[in-house]
């Protein structure tokens, strides 16, 4: 039977609860978002204090503003870029990395487009929103990396046919990588254990993974400062830091074998 636990995190127990979902529920998959970001210093988009409080997004992150203005798009990436230069994996990223390590992770589906996960030494990971880090051709297809496309100045022209390059992020008005939600969805299908990280579960089709996942028979637990719609359906909701969490958890695996759990 399904049991509903909310939480504040103020006691171990409940990193330890969560070490111990993580180890029986396998396989475990992971679905981060901004509030794992965050932590390393990157703004998030829906606070108050967040991106689209200063910008609109229908001026700088839709697709038809893209093609309408490039230059002014390409201006309010470059403030992004300008700080994802400077972030570095934090805590919730390195501890993903090593569960995924020691067998306790599948994947991480991750509505980031910072590309931390991978640098925190993730190697399966599934980026649902595309990537900042690259960007193409919406002409010929062709595709720079970050490093080439800083090269390229602040309106990065392509190399092959001169057409205006496009972030890889997923704009308001575009498809989503092809198969990567059909593949989200599958394996979240599959799962023993949904783990929702640094998510408010707002954004679709994303946040309809954990519907997908409870209907399953999968457990679902969620780490996000501030509610989310799956609260009182969470086998386990702990509202606090997602690396300050994470490594917690880690610390209670360290501390006894999984099989004392």
């Amino acid at each position: 039977m399904r049991t509903t636990a909310s939480f504040a995190y103020n006691s171990g127990i409940w990193t330890e609860q969560l070490a111990r979902i993580i180890v029986q529920a396998q396989p475990c998959v992971v679905l981060t978002g901004a509030g794992v970001s965050t932590e390393s210093g990157i703004p998030d988009f829906r606070s108050p204090t967040g991106i689209w409080a200063t910008y609109d997004p229908m001026e700088y992150a839709t697709i038809d503003a893209f093609r309408r203005d490039p230059a002014k798009v390409w201006g309010f990436y470059a403030k992004r870029l300008g700080v994802l230069a400077q972030a570095k994996p934090n805590a919730a990223h390195v501890a993903l990395a090593e569960l995924e390590r020691r067998g306790l992770v599948e994947v991480v589906i991750t509505q980031n487009v910072d590309g931390l996960h991978q640098a925190a030494g993730s190697k399966r990971v599934i980026e649902v929103h595309g990537s900042i880090r690259s960007a193409s051709c919406l002409g010929c297809g062709h595709r720079e990396e970050y490093e080439r496309v800083i090269e390229f100045g602040p309106v990065p022209a392509c190399a092959e046919c001169g057409a205006v390059l496009k972030p890889d992020v997923v704009m308001f008005g575009e498809l989503l990588p092809a198969g990567a939600m059909e593949e989200a969805s599958e394996l979240v299908r599959r799962a023993g254990l949904l783990l929702v990280v640094g998510s408010s579960l707002e954004v679709y089709p994303v946040a309809g993974l954990p519907e997908d996942a409870i209907r399953a028979g999968a457990r679902l637990a969620i780490v996000n400062r501030g509610p989310t719609p799956y609260d009182s359906r969470a086998d386990l909701k702990i509202d606090a830091s997602a690396g300050e969490t994470l490594a917690a958890a880690l610390a209670a695996l360290d501390a006894s074998p999984p099989d004392q759990l």
